[in-house]
């Protein structure tokens, strides 16, 4: 997941069992929206069926509505557990683009 300064947290794929492995590495695509310099979280979480089912049927919810408004930290599942996080700063102003 993204957690941009808006404190909020945004699923980055609804087919986690289909990304990406190489070298026995995952590779998720991930989507950056913000301004120059802004940092980002990037959260990895381990799920159960449970949470993953959540986050792809939150993901399909967004997309239907097009709407992306984050989760609150308090809305993610007990499922999914915090496995590891990095901090990124966008070298580039990537808002409103694909």
């Amino acid at each position: 997941m993204l957690k941009p300064s808006d404190e909020r947290y945004y699923p980055q794929s609804d087919n986690t069992n289909t990304s990406f492995k190489h070298n026995g590495e995952w590779q998720v695509i991930t989507r950056f929206g913000g301004d120059q310099g802004e940092a980002f979280d990037v959260v990895i979480y381990e799920t159960d069926m449970a949470a993953s089912e959540f986050f792809s049927n939150t993901i399909a919810d967004w997309k239907a509505a097009e709407s992306y408004p984050g989760l609150e930290v308090e809305e993610l599942p007990v499922g999914a557990v915090e496995v590891d996080r990095i901090t990124v700063y966008l070298e580039g102003n990537c808002r409103g683009v694909f």
